[in-house]
């Protein structure tokens, strides 16, 4: 896991097994709806 404390070495370790797809795409859809409400909140700011 990243966090913001995380330091940053440059190195990276593949982890093998199984991937979680679906939970990959859930978070896609997630920020696009968060971005879309912001664009929303954006325009009736106007």
């Amino acid at each position: 896991m990243l966090y913001p404390d995380t330091l940053l070495s440059g190195q990276f370790q593949r982890q093998s097994g199984p991937v979680d797809v679906g939970g990959v795409l859930r978070e896609i859809d997630d920020a696009s709806a968060e971005e879309s409400a912001r664009r929303l909140r954006m325009q009736l700011a106007r």
